[in-house]
């Protein structure tokens, strides 16, 4: 099984140099709500895997430039259970038959695809799926000040506490990452490959849930994610362990497997 991972277009905001708590605040708040660039990417094939992305507007904007020819669907999947592993109403989970796409983000001249496609149509067409559960964890103020900080300090702090799970945020990175094994399970219910779009934090996050359910993760860079990168997530091929018959998969897992079958496959060659 293969997820395809892929962080969002960059968006279309610039944060102020210094800010008050209560300047921080609304920054946020203007950046979960700030739609993308122009996107530099052309339209991807999604060959039939479903799209799975946040409710926030970068999210959608991204999907919907990268896979135009999407349709929404509501994650039916989730439910009340997992509405309480976040404590804020922002990652309230979806209920089915609920509809969050047409009053806010359409309000807001979000350019998504058509929720109500007619459902001959949509086929052949790949399912967009959104979740809150993909939602970024939010930042809050690390302390109340009228004073005008450095918005990079005000951003460092909140991740600090948010790292170490301390009560002036909403959310704290072991609850964050409760959010990620959750849709990595309903990924994994459907069993079928499918593509991520997300922020940069919470992909790390699926990141680190995925290694530690022993998946492969291939991608280019090292620490940074950048915008519209691509990070390939893949299970290990099932084998017994021994290396004759590990040299005959497509992604050996071990050393000795994999000189094996590149001198196998030079053979094949000559």
């Amino acid at each position: 099984m293969r997820i395809t991972l892929i962080r969002t277009e960059k968006p279309d905001f610039t944060p102020p140099r210094r800010c008050s708590s209560a300047g921080f605040e609304a920054a946020c708040k203007e950046y979960a709500e700030t739609g993308i660039v122009p996107c530099r990417e052309k339209a991807l094939d999604p060959r039939g895997r479903s799209i799975y992305v946040s409710e926030e507007r970068r999210c959608l904007e991204t999907a919907a430039a990268l896979f135009p020819n999407s349709f929404l669907e509501n994650d039916a999947a989730s439910d009340d259970a997992s509405a309480e592993k976040s404590p804020t109403a922002m990652h309230e989970a979806v209920k089915p038959g609920d509809s969050v796409f047409s009053n806010s983000l359409y309000e807001k001249g979000c350019n998504i695809p058509d929720q109500n496609a007619p459902t001959e149509n949509n086929k052949n067409r790949p399912k967009l799926i959104v979740t809150p559960l993909l939602s970024a964890p939010p930042l809050s103020p690390f302390t109340d000040t009228a004073r005008e900080l450095p918005f990079s300090l005000w951003r460092g702090m909140a991740y600090l506490q948010w790292l170490f799970g301390n009560k002036r945020q909403k959310e704290s990175r072991a609850e964050s990452r409760k959010r990620a094994g959750s849709i990595i399970d309903r990924i994994l219910s459907a069993g079928e490959n499918a593509i991520v779009i997300a922020d940069e934090r919470m992909l790390s996050l699926l990141i680190a849930e995925l290694k530690s359910r022993r998946y492969q993760i291939r991608r280019g860079g090292l620490i940074r994610i950048d915008h519209l990168e691509r990070i390939i997530a893949s299970d290990n091929e099932p084998h017994c362990g021994g290396c004759m018959y590990n040299c005959r998969l497509a992604n050996p897992g071990c050393m000795i497997g994999r000189d094996k079958a590149k001198r196998a496959a030079q053979k094949q060659h000559t």
